[in-house]
């Protein structure tokens, strides 16, 4: 489990793409990763967090709770400014959850709805 970072200037089988790092997590959620497509991808994991990691390097950036399960993709804004994700809350309300404006730069929360 976890993601993978390919190159296309193959490797040593003469495969056409070999891996370049590698984020191994048990945690991910069953939810599309997001990426500002130039520094970072964000993931979705389970109990609610989000983690950022390096495009190139696979290197951790930020992690963030938003409490509850993630609900639904990641959205990253298209200025490339914030992150979007929506948490269902713990309880049993089907109805109850939040949905979070995260910075792209830190994992800062800038506005959550309840």
């Amino acid at each position: 489990p976890g993601i993978h970072q390919r190159s296309q200037q193959g490797d040593a089988a003469g495969l056409p793409y070999s891996i370049c790092w590698e984020y191994p997590s048990r945690e991910l959620s069953k939810y599309k990763i997001a990426s500002d497509n130039s520094i970072q991808i964000i993931l979705p994991l389970v109990k609610g967090r989000l983690q950022s990691v390096d495009y190139k390097t696979g290197t951790p950036l930020w992690r963030t709770e938003l409490g509850g399960e993630i609900d639904s993709d990641v959205l990253v804004e298209k200025n490339r400014e914030s992150v979007y994700a929506v948490a269902k809350s713990p309880g049993e309300d089907a109805a109850d959850f939040n949905v979070s404006r995260l910075s792209l730069s830190t994992g800062i929360p800038i506005w959550q709805t309840k």
